[in-house]
């Protein structure tokens, strides 16, 4: 069946319309057929209209040729009014033969659009040149002015008859269905446009989730690894020895912390007030570094100088200071020294152990290039949301409701488009 089969009946009447559903291709196809359909019975129909505009065209020359021709009924006038008179007759003569030998009638539609606007523009002129001497002549001369007038309004009715014919045929409608349809097929390219980058852009998305996926699972094999596990559990172990010697130092710093007071006032006294000064800015340090055994030898001098009273201190701080004062020995601060030393080596080699297993170089690897793609993934994410608000801008829908309601309008039809 072909397409004109399809639309056969479209423009019958209201009792036997029924839904006609075409794409817009076959749409278009069937308004340029229907435009040519109609040129043709409009030039058909324009030989009719020739004739009656050529016929009032010659009963305007003939009504002014009679005017020209014309004598007063009575001749004896005073000159200055037959002056006035003839003035005005030539005037009206000229300005109406003008109109009159202006009009060429159509030959085909597209000379319409300029054949009416012309007459009506001459008209126009025409009408504001000539009511003053159209006035006088009604005085003197009013049936041969008059029977102008009538014929050109004649012709008026002729060209209104034309511009209402042209109209009833819908050469408007189907112009501004034509301009519809391209803007539709503007907006179907232009929303095609948006799907395909769409497409694209969900691609790539796909694509950087893949991907940031993939290092998040690289990520989590290293996690799993026993290289990893044992990376981790050397660490807790080393953070358990920074806490034994963490603890080793703070009970020293609070066994020294019991005779401070009394450690600043034997600087001022004793002879060995440069180790003493050591002592007393570093207390713990000093025990780690003592290598010459002197601070045993200090906290003897001072045991001394307390005992003695070589330095005042009221009667319970001299007890306290003595007790805190007993808790140190020789063996006790190299026994110190010694547990610090081993914890220090048992760092050092998980720490070299640490080294053979460590994995954070290849994670922060695997989380840097993750990194980008979260990135990538939201700027993708921000451009597709930025596509598909401009493609939802573009109203498909409302262009082919405003074509269906154009084209039914002409003549009552149903039709519906169907887009791709």
């Amino acid at each position: 069946m072909g397409w004109m089969d399809k639309f056969k009946g479209i423009f019958q009447a209201k009792k036997e319309v029924q839904e006609k559903r075409a794409g817009i291709d076959e749409i278009e196809m069937w308004i340029s057929d229907l435009r040519n359909i109609k040129l043709g019975a409009v030039n058909r129909e324009l030989k009719n209209y020739r004739a009656r505009i050529l016929t009032k065209q010659q009963e305007i020359h003939d009504a002014i040729e009679r005017l020209e021709k014309a004598e007063l009924p009575n001749p004896n006038i005073p000159s200055r009014a037959k002056n006035l008179l003839d003035g005005n007759k030539n005037s009206y003569v000229r300005i109406t033969r003008k109109l009159a030998e202006g009009i060429k009638p159509p030959e085909k539609y597209e000379d319409l659009e300029y054949f009416i606007a012309k007459f009506d523009n001459d008209l126009s002129e025409l009408t504001k040149s000539t009511q003053r001497a159209y006035f006088i002549l009604q005085e003197f001369l009013a049936i041969e002015s008059r029977e102008i007038a009538l014929a050109i309004k004649g012709m008026e009715t002729i060209v209104n008859d034309l511009r209402e014919f042209i109209r009833r045929e819908g050469f408007e409608t189907i112009g501004h269905i034509e301009d519809n349809i391209k803007a539709l097929r503007k907006s179907l390219t232009l929303r095609k446009e948006s799907e395909s980058k769409l497409a694209e852009l969900e691609s790539l998305l796909y694509e950087q989730k893949q991907l940031r996926d993939k290092e998040a699972a690289e990520i989590q094999a290293i996690k799993n690894s026993r290289d990893f596990k044992k990376y981790f559990d050397l660490e807790n172990r080393k953070a358990d020895i920074e806490a034994q010697i963490k603890a080793l130092d703070a009970e020293m710093h609070h066994n020294f912390s019991s005779i401070d007071a009394a450690m600043r006032k034997f600087e001022r006294i004793t002879t060995n007030e440069a180790k003493v000064a050591v002592i007393n800015q570093d207390a713990v340090s000093a025990v780690i570094n003592d290598a010459d055994g002197q601070v045993p030898i200090v906290l003897d001098q001072l045991r001394q100088s307390v005992e003695t009273n070589a330095i005042e201190l009221k009667p319970d701080k001299k007890l306290r200071t003595l007790e805190a004062l007993g808790k140190f020995s020789p063996e006790m601060l190299k026994e110190f020294r010694r547990s610090r030393k081993s914890l220090l080596e048992e760092e050092a080699k998980i720490e070299q152990e640490k080294d053979r297993h460590d994995q954070t170089e290849k994670i922060a690897r695997h989380l840097e290039e993750q990194k980008k793609a979260e990135h990538k993934i939201a700027s993708l994410q921000a451009r597709i949301a930025e596509v598909v608000a401009e493609r939802d801008k573009i109203d498909t829908a409302s262009q082919r409701k405003k074509i269906e309601d154009m084209i039914n309008q002409l003549d009552d039809s149903n039709v519906v488009i169907l887009l791709p």
